[in-house]
Order: C-alpha cells, then sequence, then structure tokens
C-alpha cells in the first residue's frame, strides 16, 4: 500500500502556493529546492508528476528547448558550441497538485453531500463541494472551493458563478488565497482561506467547528446596515429607510425575512413564506409590494425565492422583474 505519511508544516505552506499558480504545478529548480516537501506531498498522493518541462534557460540564462534524445536516453538541449547538452532529469521534472485528491482530504471531516466536481477547466478556479452542516446550524450550506482569487479575472469569475448559484444558505467558499489578497465578496458568502483554518502543525483536515465560528461571529450585514424597527412599521437598510405603516401583509413578510435572516438564511423559498403566512396559495409577494419603493430596493424575488438584497451595493440586486 502506498505511504500516506502527513505533510509537515514546510510541505503542507508550499502545497497551498503551489495551488496558487496558472497550472497547480511546480518544475525544474523549484521543484529540486523542495525536494524533502515535494516527497512528503507524493507520499500523501497530493502531488504527482506531471511531465517535464519542454522550454527553459540555461546556465547563462539563455533561452532553451528541452527535448528528449533517445541515443543517449536523456534529456536536453542543442548548443551550438557544445552540441548536445544533457540536463538532469530532477532539473526539468513537474510535479502537479492533485486537485481531487487535495479536497477530499481538507473536507474529510465535513460529511459532504455530493461528489466535488470542477465548474470550470481542469486545472480551473472553482468546485463546487456539495454542501455540509457545520456545529450545531439547522441547515447545510453549500460549499465551493477556489483558487487564485488574488488575480482579478479569476475572482470576477468566481464571484459571477456564486451568485448563479442562487442558495437560501449563506456559502462557505474555502481558498487556497491568502485572506488579505480577496478583494470584497458579496455577504451571502463566507470567505474562508484555508491558511486561516489549517492546522500547519498537525495535518490538512479543516476542523468544522473553525467554519461553525466564522459563520457565527459577524452578523450578515454590518451593524446597523440592516434594522427592523416597531415591529416592521420602519425598516433601515444601508443608510435609507422604509416606511411599511398601513402594509400590515408587508410588515408580515419584513418580519418573517428578518426572522429567517438572523437565523442565516438569505433567501428563503416564496411558497414556504405564503404558506406560512396562511396567505392564499397563488398569492405574490411582488404584487404585496407592487407600488412600494422598497421592492428590488429592499427585498426582491428571484428564481422563486425572496430575501432582502443584502448585495446590490455592488451587483444591482436580485432581479426585481
Amino acid at each position: 500500500m502506498p505511504d500516506r505519511r502527513t505533510p509537515g508544516r514546510g510541505a503542507i505552506m508550499l502545497l497551498l502556493d503551489v495551488l496558487e499558480t496558472p497550472k497547480a504545478s511546480i518544475a525544474g529548480i523549484a521543484a529540486r529546492q523542495f525536494n524533502r516537501e515535494i516527497a512528503e506531498l507524493a507520499s500523501a498522493q497530493l502531488i504527482k508528476p506531471s511531465g517535464h518541462m519542454t522550454a527553459g534557460a540555461d546556465d547563462d540564462d539563455r533561452p532553451r528547448e528541452f527535448v528528449w534524445c533517445p541515443d543517449s536516453s536523456s534529456y536536453g538541449y542543442f548548443s551550438e558550441a557544445e552540441g548536445w547538452a544533457p540536463v538532469p532529469e530532477s532539473d526539468i521534472a513537474s510535479f502537479a497538485v492533485d486537485l481531487t485528491r487535495f479536497l477530499s482530504v481538507v473536507t474529510g471531516k465535513f460529511r459532504l453531500s455530493g461528489m466535488a466536481t470542477s465548474m470550470s477547466e481542469p486545472t480551473g478556479g472553482l468546485w463546487n463541494l456539495g454542501s455540509a452542516r457545520f456545529g450545531r446550524r439547522p441547515r447545510r450550506n453549500p460549499v465551493m472551493f477556489a483558487r487564485r482569487m488574488h488575480n482579478a479575472s479569476v475572482c470576477n469569475a468566481v464571484e459571477s458563478a456564486v451568485r448563479r448559484q442562487g442558495n437560501a444558505e449563506r456559502m462557505v467558499l474555502l481558498t487556497t488565497t491568502q485572506a488579505e489578497l480577496v478583494p470584497a465578496f458579496p455577504r451571502s458568502c463566507e470567505v474562508v482561506s484555508l491558511w486561516d483554518v489549517v492546522d500547519f502543525e498537525k495535518d490538512l483536515l479543516i476542523d468544522p467547528n473553525r467554519i461553525a465560528a466564522r459563520l457565527s461571529q459577524r452578523p450578515l450585514a454590518g451593524e446597523g446596515d440592516l434594522q427592523v424597527i416597531a415591529d416592521g412599521k420602519l425598516v433601515k437598510f444601508f443608510g435609507e429607510t422604509f416606511r411599511f405603516e398601513r402594509g400590515v401583509k408587508q410588515r408580515e413578510i419584513i418580519r418573517y425575512l428578518f426572522k429567517e435572516y438572523q437565523n442565516g438564511r438569505l433567501l428563503v423559498s416564496s411558497a414556504q413564506i405564503v404558506a406560512e403566512l396562511d396567505y392564499p396559495p397563488q398569492t405574490r409577494i411582488r404584487d404585496i409590494f407592487k407600488n412600494s419603493p422598497a421592492w428590488s430596493k429592499l427585498l426582491a424575488e428571484q428564481n422563486g425565492m425572496c430575501g432582502f438584497c443584502l448585495d446590490r451595493e455592488r451587483s444591482g440586486g436580485p432581479d426585481g422583474g
């Protein structure tokens, strides 16, 4: 059986760094410098050989193309001065992270529902990992993984993909990008840098309780950003004030959404709201707020889900049409 020893601190740190490279790989002299760490990662089946570099530079930093020579059974390049110049295989060896294996190890304690699936190219930046229940939270949270979020184009693509998911529960977005390099993200998504939750002295397994703490330690909106006052007659939302002094049903819906929001649910099924508030089955929430300036500014519907427009500062909010 293969040896799956737990990588040490240096190897884990190297692994997270390599995952931030475009191809999630390390090669050549850089790989040789971390020979011990790569051996640990290979032993744990987290990294595997991925061929050889095809181009590089010689000792004088001149560009060279590395090829295989059957006659000498070696890799090397042709030099005008020396002819065939062999290159040690260790100098051009390439290693790539096994992303599927890495994600299964990192989330080994999550009891995820579903299989990890890539939402981009094989070496891509975004994976859907399913959902998990963290701590004593009553509902499961969707979990995704992204890398290279320091890159603006990658981050924008990840954010767009996250928004398209339309999850009712707050999303947990794991990333190998260090937290200080991740741009501001929608409040409906808790970005968790592995650098902050991995125990480098122990192993790669993330303790689900650390995620639960992250989900519970801060409100979904900043203090004062969302206030429901006087039993729903007045709502203060990101500096704007909305009044519902005469709309009984409007206040009921506002109170219902706010209660769910406090329990961590950002979106609620419109059908569920209608049923639990004992409205006629054909009731449409958008009709109740038809003439209210709050619709599409304070709350809106999207794909049969209703909630506060917590991300409208950045995206224009849920589709109120």
